[in-house]
């Protein structure tokens, strides 16, 4: 496997303008620091900001761990997480890759990520209050869960917190081929925290052909759940979104729930790189 480095860049000042000038007229100076170093399993890294404005990132490392950084931006150095030394980096879990971070409506982090070895959609949170130096930095302070592991599922996974502050997840079921949303009541689940199997209402969002790659989601004005995905068949961009206060159950857990559009089919669109499909269907 191959070392490289995790790096995050951050935005140190503005170093030069005419008073007057619009903020896209200044030239800006960017800083980089080495946020940790060594063999990364997963080039695919996810960045949330705490309540505090503190920067926060999931990723994998070593064997494919899962790992998360976080910087106390107020404590830090010279007060913009430039300094390696800033951050505070804890193993979260294993036999990850793909993972996607965000930060629920108590303000603790919690992340989405695909277990390659038992092929199923994990979550993690950490009590950011309750944890051991308040800043998520010791495995003890972390949780996780199986959330969907009916097949091969959980690849290229997204989280966002909707409106309700409610965990929601996209992600791409690979013995289907289709896409697939999880949601929880943060409020109503067991512990308060998401951390039961049974907290977790799963849906199969589009089951059209080979669909949910590259999946990503976020949350509109409204609150509502939308996710845009690679369709494969097509190589098409689609889009698809929920209206949450009008959905069947309030939380978007039924397929008719969910509108699906195609946004972009000029060409093969939506994904990384170009597909090409052997006889069996796999990418």
């Amino acid at each position: 496997m191959k070392t490289s480095r995790i790096v995050l860049v951050a935005l140190v000042a503005v170093a030069a303008g005419v008073a007057g000038q619009p903020p896209e007229a200044h030239a800006y100076t960017w800083s980089t620091v080495t946020v940790d170093s060594g063999t990364v399993g997963d080039p695919y890294t996810s960045m949330a900001l705490g309540t505090n404005g503190d920067p926060m990132i999931s990723y994998a490392a070593g064997n494919a761990v899962l790992k998360f950084a976080m910087c106390d931006l107020s404590a830090s150095t010279n007060g913009n997480c430039d300094q390696t030394g800033d951050w505070t980096k804890v193993w979260v879990g294993g036999n990850t890759f793909y993972t996607s971070i965000a930060v629920d409506a108590n303000g603790d982090p919690v992340i989405s990520s695909y277990d390659w070895v038992n092929d199923q959609l994990n979550f993690a949170i950490c009590d950011l209050s309750a944890s051991t130096n308040g800043n998520c930095d010791q495995p003890g302070d972390w949780t996780t869960v199986t959330v969907d592991a009916e097949g091969d599922v959980g690849w290229w996974t997204s989280i966002a917190v909707d409106a309700n502050g409610d965990p929601v997840i996209s992600y791409r079921d690979g013995t289907n081929r289709d896409l697939k949303f999880a949601i929880c009541d943060l409020s109503a689940s067991t512990n308060g925290n998401c951390d039961q199997p049974g907290d977790w209402s799963k849906v199969t969002v589009d089951a059209a052909g080979y669909v949910g790659y590259h999946s990503s989601m976020a949350v509109d004005a409204n609150g509502d759940p939308m996710i845009s995905y690679y369709d494969g068949t097509n190589g098409d961009l689609k889009f698809a979104i929920c209206d949450l206060s009008a959905s069947t159950n309030g939380n978007c857990d039924q397929p008719g729930d969910w509108t699906k559009v195609t946004v972009d089919a000029a060409g093969n669109v939506g994904g990384t790189r170009p597909w090409r499909w052997t006889p069996a269907g796999t990418p």
